[in-house]
């Protein structure tokens, strides 16, 4: 009731707006507002309610080790507002059950919280697994799965809405990393490229001293690169092309010869080299610190030792 009946202004550096916009039938206004600064604050204790409510009344993903001594149930992760639920199961039927329930489950939610699930940017994957002739194990997209949810109006009518199913070889981009459940690693080359390109251009056309571009370089660039590589296992060939991208416009506005050799490229200061970041080596790096972080709980105790 009070989210319909607020009134919101706009407030810049200039002091807050005179006219005011509110909730409405015709406009209905869902959360706190595009660019609202307490939104993430708002949403982070809206969220943890719902998410908690939403893994008591939905089936999830469980999954134990072959002793069957220890199981973990995974329902749902969520970033801000990107969500992902898991389901698994052995029979087909169940499976298009649990996804159509338990996905309604989280769209209820949202709607009695005064949010409201974007379909346009909603589907899933129903992934199965069989054995080939050879006995390895493969993905496989025969199962006749459908999610429908239901939709009531307030004239006491339902309709059904079809969520989009998607294959294993489609890309799907959740929290700026493009993956597909069959490994195809030419969507994510392809989404670093768009970003190398895009910081190429940005080092030709700035007007920028050589001691900016490696800072833009470490501070921006890279570290948004490296943020996506933990999810990705690109070849050096592939990670090599995207380092032609963008790395001789780099070396050139940091004020050196494009065409240095490897060593003076990625070799250490101590050594006179730039030190410059390589893809692949960023790549394996975040691997092995994922491996790590697996591998000890929360107070560093490792849980295996050879």
């Amino acid at each position: 009731h009070t989210k319909q009946h607020m009134q919101y202004h706009t407030t810049t550096g200039h002091g807050s707006s005179t006219h005011s916009y509110t909730h409405s039938k015709e406009n209905p206004i869902h959360g706190s507002g595009q660019g609202s600064g307490n939104a993430g604050t708002e949403w982070n204790f809206i969220s943890t309610i719902l998410m908690k409510t939403t893994q008591q009344f939905t089936s999830g993903c469980t999954i134990q080790n072959p002793q069957g001594t220890s199981v973990w149930k995974i329902p749902m992760l969520g970033f801000v507002d990107d969500t992902r639920q898991y389901i698994n199961t052995f029979s087909t039927e169940k499976m298009n059950y649990d996804i159509e329930h338990d996905v309604q489950v989280w769209r209820d939610c949202l709607n009695i919280s005064g949010g409201k699930m974007n379909l346009h940017k909603s589907g899933f994957y129903a992934i199965e697994w069989m054995y080939d002739r050879k006995g390895y194990i493969i993905m496989v997209n025969d199962n006749d799965i459908h999610v429908r949810l239901i939709e009531k109006s307030n004239n006491h009518t339902q309709t059904y809405i079809n969520i989009k199913r998607l294959n294993n070889d489609q890309p799907y981009k959740y929290v700026g990393i493009v993956t597909s459940p069959n490994g195809d690693q030419s969507h994510p080359f392809e989404n670093i490229a768009k970003q190398c390109h895009k910081f190429k251009h940005i080092l030709q056309s700035a007007q920028i001293q050589p001691s900016d571009a490696e800072l833009a370089m470490r501070t921006r660039f890279i570290v948004k690169i490296k943020y996506q590589l933990t999810a990705y296992s690109l070849s050096k060939q592939q990670c090599e092309k995207l380092q032609h991208i963008y790395e001789p416009t780099l070396i050139s506005k940091m004020g050196y010869n494009k065409n240095w050799a490897t060593e003076l490229k990625y070799g250490s200061h101590h050594m006179q080299g730039l030190n410059l970041p390589h893809i692949y080596t960023e790549q394996v790096a975040q691997h092995l610190m994922f491996i790590q972080q697996g591998l000890q709980d929360n107070n560093k105790n490792i849980y295996f030792k050879t």
